[in-house]
């Protein structure tokens, strides 16, 4: 019995892999992960300061303040989730 096939390669490494590679490519993609995440947290904290009605006078679409007051609630989940990683944040350099 043969071994199943590799899976194909991320398309952001390309077809030949090697370990430099896609550690290289891991630890950029958790870095802007991480990036990416801060910025919707600093987000969320100025948001806090508003009612949705007031984001919503501040040119958001009428009934979409309360989802977005909704939605920036979750990203504490988020950066609680990404916080409590071991070994992801050696991929962005943190360490332990």
């Amino acid at each position: 019995m043969t071994p199943p096939e590799p899976p194909p390669p991320p398309m952001q490494i390309g077809t030949q892999v090697t370990g430099d590679q896609a550690n290289a490519q891991a630890g950029f993609q958790a870095n802007a992960m991480k990036q990416a995440v801060d910025h919707l947290d600093s987000i969320r904290l100025w948001s806090e300061a508003y009612s949705a009605e007031e984001l919503e006078a501040m040119g958001m679409a009428a009934g979409t303040g309360a989802q977005f007051k909704s939605a920036m609630a979750e990203v504490v989940n988020v950066v609680n989730a990404i916080s409590t990683t071991q070994f992801l944040k050696k991929l962005w350099g943190m360490g332990v």
